[in-house]
């Protein structure tokens, strides 16, 4: 089998308004899954911006820069950073 591309998966968290937030990973694919610590995996898709546990106001914190596949989520989050 070939791989379409030799990108690792990358991790982000869904961070809602009250702090609250999910840990996430989007596959070279741009496939994206959502874990939720309590409840365990939650959400899949088949790119980030139809991830069905996405709310208004939320936002995304990438693990290093930014994918450049996902226009919503830039315009979200301008600056593509991993936030501390």
């Amino acid at each position: 089998m070939t791989m379409a591309s030799d990108e690792f998966a990358q991790g982000f968290r869904l961070v809602y308004p009250d702090g609250y937030y999910l840990h996430g990973a989007r596959f070279p694919s741009g496939r994206c899954v959502l874990d939720d610590e309590v409840g365990g995996l939650v959400a899949a898709a088949v790119d980030i911006d139809h991830l069905s546990f996405r709310r208004p106001g939320d936002r995304i914190e990438w693990d290093g820069p930014a994918p450049a596949a996902s226009a919503a989520t830039q315009e979200e989050d301008p600056d593509h950073d991993r936030r501390g």
